[in-house]
């Protein structure tokens, strides 16, 4: 039941992040005033479609490390909704809201892997981190801990993950949106954009379910190789010991 959409915002209509941040509070409130949709976000990548963006980062008040001895994490942009349409468990804090606007203290939420990584056995609530991403002079507080998401694969180790809220970040004209419920459908999605937009185009429409075959591709072809080659192996032997017996 959850519908993934990807949306780009052409810079002509949307040139800057204030113009780009309404239109996309707009969609998400449409869409949850559909009949059948339960819940709907944004997000700069959705789990299991590639690696996504990622920066090096510092905890502000310990020491800096050396360089090229930074940790890393990787860095997604969510809206409001993001993580109650995902199912995304809140373990500690509270989920980005819509007053972490451009002109409110920058916060930012991370993910369950981060705070076992450096705060092991402590709460991360209220500590800030230096991030080299597209400000690394502001100092966002984390102000959440979130449940793990696996980013390319479900073998795949877990690492550390920093969200910020849409309203406080850079110009993003890229966003994935994402829908849940009986009446999340493509149809129901592109009608909620073309009232806000009629002339912006949806791409990469899949459901989760199709991105997560996706992502096991390269594990199940050739799986099924080797099932076929067993099988054949096993009707050898069978055949030749027919012919023994």
């Amino acid at each position: 039941g959850l519908f993934t959409a990807q949306l780009n915002l052409p810079e002509a209509g949307y040139p800057d992040a204030p113009r780009q941040e309404l239109f996309y509070r707009a969609l998400v409130d449409r869409l949850d005033q559909t009949p059948g949709i339960t819940g709907a976000g944004l997000i700069s990548f959705v789990p299991l479609i590639g690696a996504g963006s990622a920066t090096s980062f510092t905890v502000v008040g310990r020491p800096t490390p050396a360089p090229g001895a930074e940790p890393v994490a990787d860095i997604r942009v969510v809206d409001p909704g993001y993580f109650a349409a995902m199912g995304i468990p809140l373990r500690r804090g509270r989920f980005p809201a819509a007053t972490d606007r451009a002109d409110a203290p920058k916060v930012v939420v991370i993910s369950e892997e981060m705070a076992r990584e450096l705060w092991p056995g402590e709460d991360p609530i209220g500590q800030r981190l230096q991030v080299a991403w597209w400000d690394a002079a502001a100092t966002p507080e984390v102000v959440g801990v979130v449940g793990d998401v696996r980013r390319t694969s479900l073998d795949q180790d877990l690492r550390p993950m920093i969200y910020y809220p849409v309203g406080q970040s850079p110009t993003f004209g890229s966003m994935m949106l994402v829908a849940r419920g009986p009446g999340a459908s493509l149809g129901a999605i592109r009608d909620a954009v073309h009232q806000l937009d009629p002339s912006l185009p949806l791409s990469d429409v899949a459901t989760m379910d199709t991105r997560l075959e996706q992502s096991m591709a390269d594990r199940r072809y050739p799986m099924l190789l080797l099932g076929l080659f067993a099988a054949l192996a096993v009707t050898l032997a069978a055949i030749g010991l027919y012919g023994v017996l």
